[in-house]
């Protein structure tokens, strides 16, 4: 009899280790395996938050729709924080990524707005100049910050990420560039260059693109805002070219970098220009000649802003140039100098 006790006591204790009672006197289940309906309710949470940030407002009107634009900025605020765990990268977001990718190219990827901004500075002027600011920017600037932290985030592989990076995707991505929002811009370039070291496979593709956004400005469009956030990519990408260089980037140096200077707006982007010049040089100091000739051909006229930055050029490529190798170019450059 005293052995039946013990055992019904001893079933009595095991069922009450196998629950914990919470405070306030209920029963909890133990947590159920990752196959459970826990797993799941996460998995649809995460695809609902997806489609709330896919919603698109009008954000002129500040009175309307504020709910749901509250809701949005929840969202985007949430899958953020779900990149800061790598398990959750892992078995959450990697396995949706067909999803993620929608979602940020139905965002960022629309007719830019016309926002106007003053290109003239406060010394000029003596008038603080009032930019404007897309109302739409705050509910764009958090899927970014996502679509940075998911390029640069470890778990995400190669193999993942490059299937979305394909030409016509490149190309509308840089046509984002031309955005009059710097801070977007900024944004733009590092997520360019984050994806450029990352995919191998595809630098090829984005320096054919990036060549082909150039050749546009120097021949068409003669004015794109993102000269200058491009041109700060390529310098990254020049200073790691091999020497000597490879055909197809003295090629590029001849048919982008040089006719460049020529582009009227191209005082908005010069020191970028500049540097991607000079860096050349440090490769292969015979392309000395070269920009010389392409200087002398493009010399502005009734520009002395323009001017100004061509004779700084001018003095910093002779510092480094043989100048045996340019001696026949000194004429030209001197009645160039005087004319000034």
């Amino acid at each position: 009899m005293q052995q039946s006790k013990k055992s019904k006591t001893s079933k009595t204790s095991a069922t009450a280790g196998s629950s914990k009672t919470t405070p306030g006197g209920s029963t909890s289940q133990p947590p159920r395996g990752a196959g459970g309906p826990s797993n799941k309710n996460t998995k649809e949470s995460f695809q609902k938050k997806l489609l709330i940030c896919q919603k698109t407002y009008d954000y002129k009107d500040e009175s309307k729709d504020v709910k749901g634009k509250t809701e949005r900025l929840n969202a985007i605020n949430e899958i953020q924080q779900l990149l800061q765990d790598q398990k959750t990268v892992v078995s959450l977001i990697i396995p949706h990524l067909d999803d993620v990718m929608t979602m940020i190219e139905k965002n960022i990827f629309r007719p830019l707005p016309n926002v106007k901004k003053s290109n003239l500075q406060f010394s000029e002027t003596g008038v603080e100049q009032e930019d404007e600011v897309d109302p739409a920017w705050p509910h764009l600037q958090g899927i970014y910050e996502f679509f940075l932290q998911l390029v640069i985030n470890e778990a995400v592989e190669v193999r993942s990420l490059k299937v979305y990076v394909t030409p016509q995707f490149v190309q509308e991505f840089l046509e984002l560039f031309d955005s009059e929002e710097s801070v977007e811009r900024d944004y733009l370039k590092n997520i360019l260059h984050k994806l450029y070291a990352k995919l191998v496979p595809r630098r090829k593709m984005i320096r054919k693109a990036i060549n082909e956004c150039f050749f546009a400005l120097i021949h068409e469009n003669h004015k794109f805002n993102g000269a200058a956030e491009l041109l700060d990519i390529l310098a990254s990408i020049i200073s790691g070219f091999a020497v000597p260089l490879r055909d197809e980037h003295v090629i590029f140096f001849q048919n982008i970098i040089i006719p460049l200077h020529k582009v009227q707006t191209c005082s908005q982007f010069y020191e970028q220009l500049l540097r991607c010049s000079m860096l050349f040089l440090t490769k292969d100091r015979t392309l000395a000649i070269p920009l010389l000739e392409g200087l002398l051909k493009y010399w502005p006229f009734a520009n002395c802003i323009k001017e100004t930055l061509f004779l700084t050029e001018l003095q910093e490529v002779l510092e480094v140039c043989e100048v045996d190798k340019v001696e026949h170019l000194i004429p030209k450059l001197f009645k160039r100098i005087v004319k000034c």
